[in-house]
């Protein structure tokens, strides 16, 4: 996936939170469509009931029209992604979470579905031209090549594009060398050959300034324009740290998968070891500071982010498609990565 800033005029922006705004509101109809057609008359609506309607509402909504149609087609399908998620747990016997409405703050990408047919860079790359936006300039880095899917992002940090890339696989030499990894908190993972790397402890490092901000955001008035500008200082400060660790967890991952042939790692369920100890008013829990300051420090290291990125990387350099066998038992996962020369 290929991320880069784009520097959109005020008169795209304000198109872009336009097209954001119309897919949002879209997206909430459907799901209030679905529940009341359901709760009220027991009655399925389908993701292609809701595209047919999709027509229909487009000829006689000037405001829908003027917005391109496969952004509204992939909102109708986050929604219907979202019901599948739903049902799916509860098939599994977990915590089900029913969808929910998206506020503004909860509503950030615009995708395309065929970006390649939607999207069109310059000779250089230096501009994108958006359908409806017009052409955007873009900040110059590595050359995109063919794409798929796409996406325009609002961040804190600003607008966004991301591509969705086929890249050919190029294999690693083989080192011949198969290693354990145990992650902890005190040292971010120790090796079965000895080594340690240590734990960054990114959230426990900016929480000082994350309080500075989240302070001058209680102090503004509600609804005011100061207090919008705090908040968007907070969420900068979360950003930068999301992105911190991201880069973090990339430099290790590589080291790792440049030198091993093979990983194996824990499976851990961190939803269950950071659940909270606070207990209920008639059976409260014990040492609740304790635990919570322990969920914090599972949470800062990125225990299931990191082992994303070592499966990923594993499939990008194999030789032949990705394979994550579950030969341990149930408390490991295998990671391996085949040579070049398997």
């Amino acid at each position: 996936m290929e991320r880069l800033k784009l520097y959109p005029t005020p008169k795209q922006a304000a198109r872009l939170q336009f097209y954001l705004d119309v897919c949002r509101q879209l997206y909430n109809l459907a799901l209030e469509q679905r529940r009341d057609a359901w709760r009220h008359r027991r009655l399925k609506i389908t993701h292609k009931i809701q595209y047919g309607q999709l027509t229909e509402l487009r000829r006689c909504d000037a405001r829908v029209a003027a917005v391109y149609r496969e952004l509204q087609d992939a909102a109708l399908h986050k929604l219907d992604l979202a019901f599948a998620a739903f049902f799916r747990r509860q098939r599994n016997g977990k915590r089900a979470g029913f969808p929910r409405f998206r506020s503004a703050i909860r509503y950030n990408s615009l995708e395309f579905s065929h970006g390649n047919r939607a999207l069109r860079f310059s000779c250089a790359q230096s501009k994108v031209t958006i359908p409806g936006v017009g052409t955007v300039r873009i900040r110059k880095g590595r050359e995109v090549p063919a794409f798929g899917r796409a996406m325009i992002v609002r961040s804190p940090r600003g607008w966004y594009a991301m591509f969705e890339c086929e890249r050919s696989i190029r294999p690693l030499p083989s080192t011949h060398k198969a290693i354990g990894i145990d992650v902890g908190i005190a040292t971010f993972y120790a090796t079965s050959e000895g080594s340690l790397a240590p734990h960054m402890r990114l959230a426990a490092k900016s929480a000082a300034a994350v309080a500075r901000r989240q302070r001058r955001v209680a102090r503004r008035k509600r609804r005011g324009a100061s207090r919008r500008k705090a908040v968007l200082l907070l969420a900068r400060a979360y950003d930068n740290l999301r992105w911190a660790r991201r880069d973090w967890h990339h430099k290790l991952s590589r080291a790792l998968i440049n030198a091993y042939d093979m990983m194996v790692l824990e499976q851990l369920v961190i939803a269950n070891m950071t659940r909270s100890a606070r207990g209920s008013v008639e059976e409260p829990g014990s040492n609740v500071a304790a635990k919570a300051a322990l969920n914090r420090a599972i949470l800062d290291a990125g225990w299931r982010q990191f082992a994303n990125m070592l499966t990923a990387k594993d499939g990008m350099r194999r030789p032949v498609p990705k394979r994550v066998a579950l030969t341990l038992p149930d408390d490991a996962l295998e990671v391996q990565r085949r040579s070049a020369h398997a």
